[in-house]
């Protein structure tokens, strides 16, 4: 009776006791592409077994550790469209909060800052009346794999995309640089 009661407790979410654990897979993918999945679990082996279901799927295996975390760096990146600022103004505002990098692309400002430093450039940004079009603590590449035609892009992105799907995946971040179509 004892597993009777246990078995309802669990199913009607009472007494649920379920300890939620963070991790970081590092996995390589189709075309030499490196991978890092943040993912939560409450089971540990389970995770890993879909994960490596998921993998031989489509393509990809686990990396040793260290692997494919080499490959990237933990970076704060903001993003503020061109309409919002002009680029001295911007560029300027930055590096006094303590930014690392000021990109200006066509798209926009790219502001890389340590982790450490974000929320203190992100703050000083907004209030200078900006908002940014992004801002967040992200995984940036520091090694890129260009992705060539033949279905490469279409492989990876099938991929991600499987991995995205997964329940207990938060994040994935990927190497890959894909073409501007």
């Amino acid at each position: 009776s004892d597993n009777v009661e246990r078995a309802i407790k669990k199913g009607t979410g009472g007494g649920d006791t379920a300890s939620y654990e963070d991790l970081t897979y590092e996995v390589y993918g189709p075309h030499g592409v490196a991978l890092l999945v943040e993912l939560s679990t409450d089971n540990r082996n389970r995770t890993a077994a879909e994960i490596r279901s998921l993998l031989s799927k489509h393509g990809g295996s686990m990396a040793t550790s260290g692997a494919v975390t080499r490959l990237f760096q933990r970076r704060g990146q903001i993003i503020v469209s061109r309409e919002a600022v002009g680029e001295d103004a911007l560029m300027e505002l930055a590096l006094e909060a303590g930014a690392e990098d000021f990109k200006a692309e066509p798209e926009g400002y790219e502001i890389l800052t340590e982790p450490a430093g974000f929320e203190t450039v992100h703050r000083r940004i907004e209030a200078g009346g900006i908002k940014p079009e992004s801002a967040e603590v992200t995984y940036l590449a520091t090694l890129v794999v260009p992705l060539g035609a033949g279905g490469a892009e279409e492989a990876v992105n099938r991929l991600v995309e499987a991995l995205e799907e997964h329940d207990d995946v938060k994040e994935v971040y990927s190497n890959a640089a894909f073409s501007a179509d």
